[in-house]
Parts: C-alpha cells; sequence; structure tokens
C-alpha cells in the first residue's frame, strides 16, 4: 500500500501520452513552494523518491516488458509542453493540451490526438537515431536540438458544414453544441516554430559557450565535465539507455554503483525522477555528509552555481 495514489494506479493499459501524464503528475508531488523550511523539502522528496523506486520495483516487469513505451513517454513528457491545441469558431479557443487525459475527454480530443502522435513519434525516432553510433552523433545531436524536440508546435482546429461553410458561433459552448446536430468536416493547420534552445538551456544551467564548444570543430577536443551531459540528458528529456549512451560517447559513465552521484543520477533516469528531485537528492546526501564530518568534499551538484538554501 502505497501513501501516494499514483502508485496504486496499473500503468499496464496506459498509452505512452497516457504514461507521460503520470510522470508529470509524480513530479509535481512534491514542490518546493509548498514547505515552509528547504530541510523540510528535501526529506519529502526523499521519502517520495524513495516510494517511487519501490513502486518501481514492484513494477518492474512492466518496465521491462514496456520499455519502449516508457522511454517515449519519458521525452513526450517534455516535448507535449510546446503543444497548443486552438479552436477556431470566429473566436480562438485555447484546448487545454498539458494533459493528454483532458484532452482525450475534449470534442475534438481523438483527432487531435492521432495528430500529435504523428507529429510526435517521427522526432522520437530521431532522437533514438542520434545515438545509434557515435560516428556522426554530434551533428545528428545539433540538428534535433535545433529543429526538432524544443520547437513550437500548433495546432489550428476549424469546422466546416456540407456546404464549406465556416461553422462560426459566439462563443465555444455554442461551437460544440453545433457540432455536435450536423455532419461537420474537421480541417487541423498545423504549424512548427523554431524555439529558442539556449533559453532552455538557461533552465537547466547548461552555458551557452560550453555547448557551442561542445559542437564546434575546433573547440570540441577539451574536456567537458559530467555534470554537462546530465544537464543535456535532463534538458533533451533522455532516458536512461540514450544519456548513457551520450556519457559513454565522452568517456562518462553512471552505471558506477560506487558513487552516490551515479547511483542517484542513474535512478533519476531509469525511474523518470527528473532533474528537480534530482537536485534536492543530490543536496539531501550533502546535509546528511556536512552533519556526518566536520570536514567534507560534497557531492558535485548539478546546477550552474551551488545554491545557497537553509538546510
Amino acid at each position: 500500500m502505497f501513501s501516494c495514489e499514483l502508485f496504486e494506479e496499473n500503468l499496464n493499459n496506459k498509452t505512452y501520452m497516457e504514461l507521460s501524464d503520470w510522470l508529470t503528475s509524480c513530479r509535481q508531488v512534491v514542490l518546493r513552494e509548498n514547505f515552509d523550511s528547504h530541510a523540510d523539502y528535501l526529506c519529502a522528496v526523499d521519502a517520495f523518491c524513495s516510494e517511487w523506486e519501490e513502486f518501481y520495483r514492484q513494477n518492474e516487469d512492466f518496465f521491462k516488458k514496456k520499455a519502449e513505451r516508457f522511454k517515449k513517454a519519458v521525452l513526450f513528457a517534455s516535448y507535449k509542453k510546446n503543444i497548443t491545441c486552438t479552436a477556431d469558431y470566429g473566436t480562438k479557443e485555447v484546448i487545454p493540451s498539458e494533459s493528454i487525459q483532458n484532452l482525450s475527454q475534449s470534442f475534438f480530443g481523438e483527432r487531435l490526438i492521432d495528430e500529435i502522435d504523428q507529429d510526435y513519434s517521427p522526432v522520437y525516432d530521431l532522437v533514438k537515431a542520434v545515438f545509434a553510433s557515435e560516428d556522426g552523433y554530434k551533428s545528428r545531436l545539433h540538428e534535433v536540438i535545433l529543429d526538432q524536440i524544443f520547437r513550437l508546435y500548433s495546432i489550428r482546429v476549424r469546422a466546416f458544414d456540407d456546404n464549406g461553410a465556416w461553422i462560426k458561433t459566439a462563443t465555444y459552448k455554442e461551437f460544440i453544441q453545433k457540432c455536435e446536430k450536423q455532419k461537420y468536416n474537421l480541417i487541423l493547420e498545423k504549424k512548427h516554430k523554431k524555439n529558442s534552445y539556449y533559453k532552455i538551456f538557461d533552465e537547466f544551467d547548461i552555458p551557452k559557450s560550453v555547448y557551442a564548444d561542445f559542437i564546434s570543430l575546433n573547440a570540441c577536443e577539451q574536456e567537458f565535465g559530467k555534470k554537462f551531459f546530465i544537464n543535456l540528458g535532463f534538458a533533451m528529456s533522455l532516458n536512461l539507455s540514450l544519456v548513457e549512451k551520450l556519457l559513454n560517447f565522452n568517456g562518462y559513465s553512471i552505471k558506477d554503483k560506487s558513487r552516490q552521484f551515479d547511483v542517484i543520477c542513474e535512478k533519476a533516469f531509469r525511474i523518470g525522477f527528473g532533474r528537480e528531485y534530482t537536485i534536492a537528492l543530490i543536496e539531501k546526501y550533502n546535509a546528511e555528509l556536512e552533519k556526518q564530518f566536520d570536514v567534507f568534499k560534497p557531492m558535485p551538484t548539478i546546477t550552474k552555481t551551488k545554491k545557497q538554501q537553509k538546510i
């Protein structure tokens, strides 16, 4: 019996989109703003992730048998944030798409989900193809970052009657009611727009200059720290197998069970904790070291600069 109701759900029949909703919900259970002290927040994250890990252990057969579905959900949990669906009935009404479950229950949900799947599935395949071999992976990586996984994707929904007339009404409710009472043809107008990956990198503490050096021909032979690749993995919403390949291509791994940093990061990518919980787990471990030793070397943080929090 789990304290979190999310761990009482049966994942077997969930689609990858529904699994992405489940992942997002798990990552939002423990929020810093809900705690008076940072120490209480860290303890809550630690307790929740321990319960999540136990749920993963008890359902390991699912995560092995449905590994591809789960991996697809991990990337989609990030990709769906840039999707905007709008119903245009003379006035535009945004159809909430952050939750695929809610979207599926909307009037045009089934058609929109089919369209989103047709758009996203090739992107997921492209991301996997980046790491198919080490040869040329950087150019493939940059192309996917530049044009695919961070792009803004909008879908405009319009309905036309049998005479080809655009169905317009005063309100969205009236629009749905009118469509329910007659035959209509649905037209989806889809657009992609580039998004600034530099802006996204800032959110993940990835310096622009470091990434620029990494993909350049004349600066890429320098040493790049492990933290850079961990954060790049989180920014791209990679699953464990892909982030491990990224690390391997650059002389690193998180499969080393002797270092707590690697243990925490491996669990995060394998189970799906996300970056915020990972940061908290690292801080929690460092706080325990500080209590245990008068002089100690803290575990490396994955933030750009160590956040000064009162523990």
